[in-house]
């Protein structure tokens, strides 16, 4: 006998607190009769899917509470999800990209978007019935099929694409203008696969203001829908896997980021797990089958009958005085790892997950450092660092990054930092830089 359930999830209801509300969030200040009977009647709990305190995008966030498991959420990318939802049969070379319905404006040798939603437009059929087999340079075919409101799917085949590219969907830039797909990577799969997107771009343009579906919905006051902008483009490729030992190598496919136009990163931990093995004596290897799974295999020496005095104990380096150090990181391993070293040289850290928070941290708390990454969601760590200049907080702030360009570095320099550490972070970086600026 099965007892009946039904689960809701409330995706994305988090919030923060706003002042206007007396320091409540939007959701503590609403009247929610409704939800509160619910809640009492059932069990509710705040999930968090990837790791704690970590917000994940939704296709992210659904596809582990289904039962996803996390190792293989790195391939998983929206564009497939959202063929999926609507049974798209699809070959192994194509590459999908999730789309919006958009108003657009031609000005001169680019489109603004007027409206990334064309005014949520409920049913846009009529209009991708007009964009099926298009034809686009190198023999390539792109077909766009509608899912929910102005929701949709552009759908690319052909021979020898490549998911390595960027997205047109211009997410919290400004001015919001449709982007121009570039290739990630330097190869000729790449570089068609750009070709024909912005070219789709300019064509469905072409199509879609001509609709007379779009002329109605003007003559009556409505938002048309004259244009598509996309991302998260599909399938991770084989040529990934020799790339992910690498330290913060980018996958355009994989999971994205809560800002969503913001690639992932694989960041350090399989980069640091190479090089620790193959310091031993060891090696590592994988081999990985799209939609099957992935398998790691190492090789490490090892000696028989090693005797207790013999095994070697690593010295801690240590500092006179302990000194109260702000971690700003968003990556959640990152930060584990700095405040480890931090507390072996026998220093108090605290951390900060984004840039907001620091600054509001930074108004009532003192520090003697503060190492900050440069790459996290919402305002960066350049940003937040002329922020905290602006605010006359003159604590010395070390940026930490993977492949910061020299013009990057210049520009921390100029908004306030003191010194940069390359990632990987070793205890040795850390002792110079205290002993530098504190």
């Amino acid at each position: 006998m099965y007892n009946k359930a039904i689960i809701i999830i409330l995706d994305g209801l988090g919030d923060r607190p706003v002042a206007s509300l007396n320091a409540l969030t939007p959701l503590e200040k609403a009247h929610t009769p409704n939800m509160d009977r619910l809640a009492c009647s059932g069990l509710t709990g705040l999930v968090d899917p990837l790791k704690p305190g970590v917000p994940v995008s939704t296709h992210t966030g659904m596809a582990l509470l289904m039962g996803l498991a996390r190792s293989n959420i790195h391939k998983l990318a929206r564009g497939p999800v959202e063929a999926a939802g609507i049974n798209l049969q699809v070959d192994n070379e194509d590459v999908i990209m999730r789309c919006n319905f958009a108003h657009i404006e031609k000005d001169k040798e680019q489109f603004k978007i007027l409206d990334r939603r064309a005014g949520r437009i409920s049913n846009t059929k009529d209009l991708s019935a007009v964009l099926q087999d298009i034809e686009l340079p190198h023999n390539i075919l792109a077909s766009v099929h509608s899912t929910t409101q102005y929701r949709a799917v552009l759908h690319l085949k052909g021979k020898e694409l490549s998911s390595k590219i960027t997205d047109t969907d211009a997410v919290r830039i400004v001015p919001s203008i449709i982007q121009h797909c570039v290739a990630l990577k330097n190869k000729t799969t790449t570089k068609k696969t750009v070709d024909a997107v912005n070219y789709f771009t300019q064509k469905a343009y072409d199509i879609l203001n001509k609709h007379p579906l779009n002329k109605q919905r003007i003559e009556q006051g409505l938002t048309p829908a004259n244009g598509l902008i996309c991302r998260s483009p599909g399938r991770i490729e084989e040529e990934d896997q020799a790339n992910v030992f690498e330290k913060y190598t980018q996958f355009a496919n994989a999971i994205h980021s809560p800002r969503e136009n913001i690639l992932t990163r694989s960041g350090l931990g399989l980069a640091i797990t190479k090089e620790l093995l193959e310091k031993l004596g060891g090696s590592i290897s994988l081999q990985s089958i799209p939609k099957v799974g992935t398998t790691f295999t190492f090789t490490l020496p090892v000696r028989k009958n090693l005797k207790e005095n013999e095994l070697i104990k690593e010295d801690k380096i240590t500092s006179e005085s302990v000194l109260p150090m702000l971690i700003v990181e968003d990556d959640d391993i990152n930060a584990l790892i700095m405040t480890q070293f931090l507390t072996d040289q026998n220093h108090e850290s605290e951390r900060a997950a984004d840039g907001e928070t620091a600054l509001e941290q930074l108004k009532t708390e003192k520090f003697s450092l503060i190492f900050m990454d440069l790459n996290m969601p919402g305002i960066s760590g350049i940003e937040t660092t002329e922020k905290l200049r602006q605010m006359g907080i003159e604590t010395p702030i070390v940026g930490l990054t993977a492949n910061a360009t020299d013009e990057q570095k210049a520009e921390c320099f100029e908004k306030g930092m003191n010194y940069f550490i390359t990632k990987p972070v070793t205890p040795e970086n850390i002792r110079k830089v205290v002993e530098r600026h504190v």
